[in-house]
């Protein structure tokens, strides 16, 4: 269930907060350890399958436990209770975009491993965001390839786009796209230009 429209890709409604107060309790907000977050998963797998909110809870809580393929289903059943709301097909885009980081465990690229993590700590970013092997590891889980999982990614970020958004979440919408394609897209055209170059 949807209860009124949020403001904002990252945005509850003042509702859904009072909903998710009541499904995990108060400090639902606050970092949590891994076995607090184990512990509200167990808690959210026994509500009711059927509200939005806990498939969302399930995404984020798989997601920061690098469980992704249990995550990339909560956002499947995100879009099932809810097609239109644009933080579903966001969470699902940004779930595949997750997956395609398993690229830099190819060697091909695997040496360029230590600089972007150094890039992402100069820049502020938690290197922990990305982690290759889980990635794989999802990926496999699915049964997908890098680049199934980076046209996933584009084409969600592609139907968000087509919704109402503020124009902060467009432009990060916007931001991702560029930077995914630039990236993993750009890897992908010249794996399919120079395939001998490739593993």
């Amino acid at each position: 269930m949807i209860f009124g429209k949020a403001h904002g890709l990252h945005d509850f409604t003042a509702q859904e907060q009072r909903e998710s107060s009541r499904l995990l309790g108060p400090v639902y907000e606050s970092d949590l350890d891994g076995h607090r977050i184990t512990t509200f998963i167990e808690r959210l797998e026994r509500a009711d399958q059927r509200q939005w909110l806990v498939q969302y809870w399930l995404y984020e809580f798989n997601m920061q436990t690098k469980r992704y393929p249990e995550a990339i289903h909560a956002t499947e059943q995100m879009i099932v209770i809810a097609p239109n709301d644009p933080r579903s097909t966001y969470a699902i885009a940004e779930m595949f975009r997750l997956l395609t980081h398993a690229i830099w465990t190819l060697p091909e690229i695997a040496n360029l491993v230590p600089a972007m993590y150094a890039n992402m700590r100069n820049a502020g970013l938690d290197d922990d965001l990305i982690d290759p092997d889980a990635s794989l590891a999802g990926l496999q889980a699915l049964d997908l390839s890098v680049e199934g999982a980076y046209y996933r990614a584009i084409y969600f970020y592609e139907h968000t786009l087509k919704r109402k958004l503020q124009r902060a979440d467009r432009q990060q919408i916007e931001r991702s796209m560029t930077l995914l394609q630039g990236s993993v897209g750009r890897f992908l055209a010249s794996a399919r230009q120079h395939p001998d170059t490739i593993g």
